[in-house]
């Protein structure tokens, strides 16, 4: 016997080891369920302008995001694509969208090294009673233009 002196020990050790197998049925966190009315959001950009920086075609505008059903949310992520969905970046965000309200992002930007290109903004918002929605934005570029196309 390994443990000759302390007969508590091997029983000690195999709690231990059973202590550390956890039972998955657990009772899990609750999914929150959206309860009443979702909010009713929409993207909107405008006022572009074209600046060439550092070899890109920067084009500056307003965004502006609206709400409409009477439910604030919050914007919780956003994602820009450029070079026709190649090229990519995406962050976390906490913008507050009031309830009948709007949320203006005056100088925002995206840059381009095409003089031709199919740029996407997607953003995801959570609403005050809990739903996820999704705003999708899709501009064409050409040379010194901007036009949206819708989503």
């Amino acid at each position: 016997m390994i443990f000759p002196r302390f007969p508590v020990l091997p029983a000690l050790a195999a709690m231990a080891l059973l202590g550390a197998c956890k039972d998955d049925t657990q009772a899990k966190t609750p999914v929150t369920v959206p309860s009443g009315p979702s909010a009713v959001a929409n993207l909107d950009l405008s006022d572009f302008r074209l600046e060439m920086v550092e070899g890109r075609y920067r084009y500056v505008h307003q965004r502006r995001f609206s709400e409409a059903g009477g439910v604030a949310a919050t914007i919780t992520r956003g994602k820009v694509c450029v070079q026709n969905g190649t090229e990519c970046v995406d962050a976390l965000t906490k913008y507050a969208l009031p309830a009948n309200g709007e949320f203006v992002q005056p100088n925002s930007h995206f840059a381009t090294p095409l003089p031709q290109d199919r740029i996407t903004l997607e953003y995801w918002l959570t609403d005050a009673n809990g739903h996820e929605l999704t705003l999708k934005q899709v501009v064409e570029t050409s040379g010194g233009t901007a036009t949206m196309v819708g989503n």
